[in-house]
């Protein structure tokens, strides 16, 4: 088994012989943002954060250029590697945890200039009402709809912090979201808490809105 690169993207490949060709089986793949979070995510415990702003924000998931090949880019590789390092740096996942700028520096050599673009998301997180706020007064605390920064944060802040015993009163908060949020956070909090879904009211919700996962 072998992999490589397609003679346009320009990334160091030669042509292959007819001879050559006839004697391999070929598959072409592509980059698909909504599989990777859907089956890949969940196996490689991608954090939370970088799953929502891959949401927020897909043109980052893969930025290579054939232009500028020498440079540092985001491709599913790299975004494995920098949930790992991001955890790694910070298991809590701090919003701020890019504020230094060594930190910064280390992240841009993993996924390239998209990690301003990163840090920039996590801001997002320190506009967020607090859980225990969410929690009080889940069906009239404000959701920022028209804001979709900030919706994306809240998915990842809300999965980061379900668990059996809150569940109930998130899922009344996330009733007043749209769809694509509510599945983003229930797939997210599911992948983080498999005891969840033993919960009848997500059991339900999943299976009437399966094709959404």
């Amino acid at each position: 088994m072998g992999a490589g690169n397609l003679e346009t993207d320009g990334a160091i490949v030669n042509p292959m012989s007819s001879a050559l060709i006839s004697r391999l089986h070929h598959i072409v793949v592509r980059n698909d943002l909504k599989r990777w979070l859907q089956v890949v995510a969940p196996k490689l415990d991608i954090a939370t954060k970088v799953q929502a702003f891959l949401e927020f924000s897909p043109r980052a998931f893969y930025t290579f250029d054939p232009q500028n090949s020498g440079r540092v880019y985001a491709c599913p590789r790299t975004w494995e590697d920098f949930s790992k390092w991001f955890l790694k740096v910070s298991p809590e996942q701090n919003p701020r945890a890019l504020d230094d700028m060594l930190q910064l520096a280390a992240a841009m050599g993993i996924i390239g200039t998209v990690a301003t673009d990163f840090k920039s998301f996590l801001a997002y997180f320190g506009r967020l009402p607090s859980l225990e706020e969410i929690l009080t007064s889940p069906s009239t605390i404000h959701v920022p709809k028209d804001e979709p920064g900030l919706m994306f944060a809240m998915c990842s802040m809300l999965a980061e912090n379900a668990k059996v015993d809150n569940i109930d009163k998130i899922l009344l908060f996330l009733d007043r979201f749209n769809p694509d949020h509510m599945v983003i956070t229930l797939r997210m909090a599911c992948q983080r808490n498999k005891r969840l879904i033993q919960n009848p009211k997500i059991a339900e919700w999943v299976k009437k809105n399966l094709n959404m996962f």
